[in-house]
């Protein structure tokens, strides 16, 4: 038994343990790191299936919403993880954000000029991201608006 409490033990735990360090965790490192690595895949799958003239278009476009949410990301990690004012509402805001983008990834694929022989193949790839991106956004906002653990670790003026 430990006579050395802290203020919040009474009403619920108040640090980043947990769901909340596991959320933390892919914000700052896992996301940014599968980022880099989808950036580098999409290019070769580009390379392969799309016209010359689309490449780059596409190339630049994915590396610019790509890069946009790497740095968001660990931001908004950051941010919960120092404990921040507004951490949760920009974690929130990223995970919105990150939503749209992957929206605008794949209506970019759609619209793109591809061979018939390759189309179902991007068509495939683009519905696991979007499925992915769904999974992503749904269970994390979740979180955040249902979290004991972050209700009590961020004050409501800090959420």
């Amino acid at each position: 038994m430990s006579f050395f409490r802290d203020k919040h033990s009474e009403t619920g735990p108040n640090s980043i343990k947990g769901v909340l360090l596991l959320f933390c965790l892919i914000l700052t490192i896992f996301l940014p790191m599968g980022k880099v690595f989808a950036f580098i895949c999409e290019y070769n799958i580009l390379k392969l299936h799309c016209n010359v003239s689309d490449i780059s278009f596409l190339a630049i476009s994915y590396g610019f919403l790509n890069v946009f949410l790497l740095v968001f990301s660990i931001y908004a990690g950051v941010t919960l993880w120092k404990i921040r004012y507004n951490a949760v509402r920009t974690a929130k805001i990223f995970l919105l954000v990150y939503f749209g983008c992957s929206i605008i990834l794949i209506v970019l694929t759609f619209f793109s000029s591809v061979s018939s022989s390759h189309r179902s193949f991007l068509y495939y790839e683009a519905g696991k991201s979007l499925i992915f991106s769904i999974s992503f956004f749904i269970v994390w906002y979740w979180y955040l608006c249902k979290s004991k653990r972050v209700e009590f670790t961020f004050a409501k003026t800090f959420r």
